[in-house]
């Protein structure tokens, strides 16, 4: 059994979301959904849709997550408010945050009241879509346009039980934090107890006892000014300190140093003096092997330079080595960016330029390509225009440039092979993307064209297209002839709803002809079939006598009716050309067509309940739309249309 309701990626969404996975691809970010009534009857997804069928009301999304079991399950919801309704809902679209209808899906109808009507309700609607790569879709939501459902809110309240909704206290931030009464811990995450610090403190007051220093341990000392005591349990004051400085400062009497002899000398931190009464600091012989270190040994050719970089800059090279190192290679390389040139410059590939201007030669100095003007790029072959390129076409220079266009075969077939049945959402070798347009629409779409004109001033322009006639039917498809003269203008039809080809004028195939009269030329008649047929029947009549003629016949009895009879039918009168047709429609709520197309006009269209009424149900009713169409609905006490079984019969001819 197949599914009567279905979810489709459209055309669109599946490009989008295959161009998502490569890398650098744009997610592709769902934002709204949209609801529809399919108008009036349940209608069918289709992936070339660009909208829907009959959009009634269209919101930001309330929700859109990745289903728990199903990973590859995107879930989408729109939440309908009470106060929004009097439409009913067989169809929904998901977009995305540029417009694009992403997947469609229709669902089991349903009629959304408002408040103003006496019933108000909160309707969710929800669609799944599968994806390969569910990374290629943005899950976020705009939380300003949520409404919360209540499955929602359950949702976020299981997920709050079971998680916590702040972070750590750290010593940085504020938070939760556990509570610990160690004494011996060194954890910066646990905060203590009053029990905790009662304990430190009573363990620092009860263990304090300060001791006396001594030269095995620290501790309180006394101070002591004596200069020729022997007692280890005291500390010198500075005034013995300077008393005892004093007494060696007198009382040293050693020679000064010199380059002949020991002794006392002063030191000296200079690098550069020549003195031989002074002592080099350590400071001194530091700067000196510095200096030493820093300087370029021969024998390197620098490469014992510390900094290169900073080398460079000092000797002002660092702008002709960030050219170098973005440079093309002469023996060979690729250009990672582009290669910008001045407006009045001109270049050769494998060959100098004489072209000059905004030109590039190839192969020749006098032939490639260049500017002829803004929007137009000319073909140069030995410095003559050979043609260019426009906007919107490649012109040859003197004559127009012809293609032949070659279906490639893939697996012994063309795009679009396949059964009749597929060929209304395929392709074709050459395909023109589908086109919808209002209903009241009268336009025309050719497919090919072509001009000719003599030079005496004749000039034809056939083409060939789709006409849409201002009617709610079939374009059709038609082949144009338009000339400078009104009077000549043509026009074939071929009919879609009907087979029919309708030519302006006589049709000729070889020596036979088919007049606008319905007359028919040819030898095998000698002439007019009507002549034959006259000549036939004269011969015929002159022997009839007493018998019937087919005047006198059809003068006294009427042409035998046509119908197709069943549930639903029609019966056609030949003498007088009355249509009457008939049929019955379950749940009907909308256009629908007749059995057969009425030639002139619809009378009346008549309607009645086909088994029982609804409770809220007054009457049925119907109307002619046009010859081929019909409306049928109930009329329910509110006014509104609703949907019940209906019997039908049309008066016209």
């Amino acid at each position: 059994m197949s599914k009567k309701f279905k979810t489709i990626i459209t055309t669109a969404g599946a490009e989008k979301l295959a161009a998502a996975t490569v890398p650098g691809g744009k997610k592709v970010n769902l934002t709204a959904m949209a609801v529809g009534d399919g108008g009036g009857t349940l209608p069918e997804p289709s992936a070339g849709q660009t909208k829907l069928i009959n959009e009634v009301w269209r919101h930001a999304l309330n929700k859109i997550s990745q289903d728990n079991k199903k990973k590859n399950y995107i879930v989408a919801e729109l939440v309908i408010p009470p106060d929004v309704g009097g439409f009913w809902t067989r169809e929904l679209g998901l977009y995305d945050d540029a417009g694009a209808l992403i997947a469609v899906a229709n669902m089991a109808e349903s009629y959304k009241p408002k408040l103003a009507e006496g019933s108000g309700r909160a309707q969710a609607c929800r669609m799944v879509i599968i994806v390969s790569n569910v990374d290629s879709v943005e899950l976020s939501i705009d939380a300003t346009t949520v409404m919360a459902t209540q499955d929602y809110v359950d949702d976020k309240l299981a997920e709050h039980e079971k998680s916590r909704n702040h972070p750590d206290a750290t010593l940085n931030e504020k938070g939760f934090v556990q509570l610990s009464s160690a004494t011996d811990s060194v954890s910066e995450s646990l905060a203590a107890t009053p029990k905790a610090v009662k304990e430190a403190y009573d363990l620092a007051k009860g263990k304090y006892t300060a001791q006396d220093a001594s030269t095995a341990q620290k501790g309180i000392v006394q101070l002591s000014s004596a200069t020729d005591s022997s007692d280890e349990g005291k500390a010198a004051t500075p005034k013995a300190v300077k008393a005892a400085y004093d007494l060696a400062n007198g009382k040293y009497t050693a020679l000064d140093a010199s380059t002949t002899q020991k002794g006392i000398v002063r030191l000296n931190s200079a690098i550069d003096s020549d003195a031989e009464n002074l002592a080099a600091t350590s400071k001194a012989v530091k700067i000196a092997m510095e200096n030493a270190n820093a300087r370029l040994a021969k024998d390197r050719n620098g490469g014992d330079i510390p900094n290169k970089q900073l080398f460079i800059q000092n000797i002002g090279m660092q702008d002709t080595v960030n050219k170098a190192d973005g440079a093309i290679q002469r023996s060979g390389d690729n250009m990672t960016g582009p290669l910008g040139l001045t407006r009045t410059s001109s270049f050769g590939v494998a060959t100098e330029n004489t072209l000059g201007g905004n030109s590039i030669a190839i192969g020749d100095s006098d032939s490639g390509f260049k500017s002829n003007g803004d929007g137009n790029i000319a073909l140069m072959a030995n410095s003559v225009l050979a043609g260019y390129f426009s906007e919107n076409e490649l012109q040859h220079h003197e004559k127009v440039l012809t293609k032949i266009f070659r279906a490639i075969s893939t697996g012994n077939a063309t795009e679009g092979a396949g059964g009749f049945g597929s060929q209304l959402t395929s392709g074709a070798p050459f395909y023109s993307p589908a086109i919808v347009r209002q209903n009241n629409d009268n336009n025309y779409f050719p497919l090919w064209k072509q001009i000719v004109s003599l030079q005496s001033g004749y000039p034809v322009a056939a083409s060939m297209g789709l006409l849409t006639t201002g009617e709610p039917n079939f374009p059709q498809i038609v082949l144009h002839a338009k000339t400078d003269f009104e009077v000549n203008d043509k026009l074939w039809v071929f009919d879609v709803a009907t087979g029919e080809l309708r030519s302006p004028a006589l049709i000729k195939a070889g020596e036979a002809v088919l007049n606008t009269n319905g007359d028919i030329s040819g030898s095998a008649w000698g002439g007019a079939l009507t002549n034959w047929l006259n000549s036939q029947l004269a011969t015929r009549d002159a022997n009839i006598n007493a018998r019937a003629t087919v005047d006198w016949v059809n003068s006294n009895f009427n042409k035998k009716n046509t119908a197709t009879l069943g549930f639903s039918g029609w019966s056609r009168d030949e003498s007088t050309g009355l249509i009457m047709q008939w049929g019955n429609v379950d749940n009907a709520r909308g256009t629908y067509s007749f059995p057969r197309a009425f030639n002139d006009t619809c009378f009346a269209v008549f309607a009645t309940n086909k088994d029982g009424q609804g409770g809220a149900i007054d009457n049925a009713y119907g109307y002619p739309v046009s010859k081929t169409q019909f409306y049928l609905a109930s009329k329910a006490n509110s006014g509104a249309d609703t949907a019940y079984g209906i019997s039908w019969f049309a008066l016209g001819y």
